[in-house]
């Protein structure tokens, strides 16, 4: 996992270790992907939301960190 971009409002996008990006928002407390889907009511990746809200950034990020152990392993 590389981390690619922090914006101004704290938010921050990963690179994961099989391209897909993700997104940590420590304002809402969401972690967001790109999936393999294409989004059929607009140009551009769909996103997939977590659907729980994380407590603090700590917790956002051991699970990026779980999730890319588990489903990312291989494509390295």
């Amino acid at each position: 996992m590389e981390i690619t971009k922090v914006t101004k409002k704290g938010n921050i996008y990963v690179t994961l270790s099989n391209g897909k990006w993700a997104g940590i928002y420590p304002k809402t407390k969401y972690v967001r992907f790109k999936t393999n889907q294409d989004n059929p009511y607009h140009q551009g990746p769909l996103i997939y939301q977590v659907k729980r809200k994380f407590r603090d950034i700590k917790e956002q990020i051991e699970y990026l960190l779980a999730y890319e152990e588990k489903y990312c392993k291989n494509n390295t």
